[in-house]
């Protein structure tokens, strides 16, 4: 007859309950709404698998009638969900929601939302709904709305990238072109881009320009060679009164 040895069991006992600490929880093992309350204390990091992320749905609309509805939806996260709705004219029909999903109305004074959803966690993600009645209308050749940009192209047209951001009711492009036959790694690219006015005082590059507005410092270096901004444009999202 076989004897257990309660020495080696006292041992292993504490070994799987270390190893089920540091182990954590997988997506095969916890799925959204039965995880843990706290998964910082199990993984050790309040960063979430990438499966239970909270994101805004690229499908939704981004317009909206006026005197309409749109449904509104967003990805994983963790139920509930907290919904708010920026801009006049607007309404959401559930402040809370345990679904993904939710109606915004707008009425016939609407004109941008910027809807902003957070789940339980304190996740937050956001998007905008602008009325199709509006449009784009310029600013004018400034930098009305400065951080890290949206988009990137490049427009053979303009012989150079254009870089876009929009937020809210708020638009900013900036394009961006080579100057010629200066290496990022031979020249000082910010100094490409200015010029001293012999008082002191440096400038914008007359024939380009320097204020890098949203592309940051990409705008100076691009590739291989020195990069100046030849525009800048600044828009605002207006409708009809």
């Amino acid at each position: 007859m076989l004897k257990s040895n309660p020495f080696k069991v006292c041992l292993l006992i504490p070994a799987i309950v270390f190893y089920l600490s540091l182990s954590g929880f997988s997506s095969d093992q916890c799925i959204p709404p039965d995880c843990p309350p706290n998964l910082s204390t199990i993984q050790g990091t309040v960063e979430y698998p990438e499966e239970w992320l909270l994101e805004w749905d690229p499908s939704n609309p981004d317009q909206i009638n006026r005197n309409n509805s749109v449904l509104l939806k967003v990805i994983s996260g963790f139920p509930p969900y907290t919904w708010s709705a920026s801009g006049t004219g607007f309404t959401l029909e559930d402040d809370t929601t345990q679904d993904l999903s939710n109606m915004l109305y707008a009425d016939n004074t609407a004109c941008v939302a910027t809807v902003t959803v957070t789940d339980s966690r304190g996740q937050t993600v956001s998007g905008d709904v602008r009325c199709s009645c509006g449009g784009w209308v310029s600013k004018g050749q400034i930098c009305g709305l400065e951080g890290t940009y949206d988009t990137k192209y490049y427009d053979y047209w303009a012989s150079g990238h254009i870089y876009t951001k929009v937020q809210g009711n708020q638009k900013q492009t900036q394009t961006v072109i080579q100057v010629s036959n200066r290496q990022c790694d031979l020249y000082d690219c910010e100094s490409s881009c200015t010029w001293n006015d012999g008082s002191g005082n440096i400038r914008c590059n007359p024939i380009y320009g320097c204020e890098t507005c949203i592309a940051g410092g990409e705008a100076l270096c691009l590739g291989d060679y020195c990069q100046c901004t030849m525009k800048l444009y600044y828009y605002e999202y207006e409708c009809p009164q």
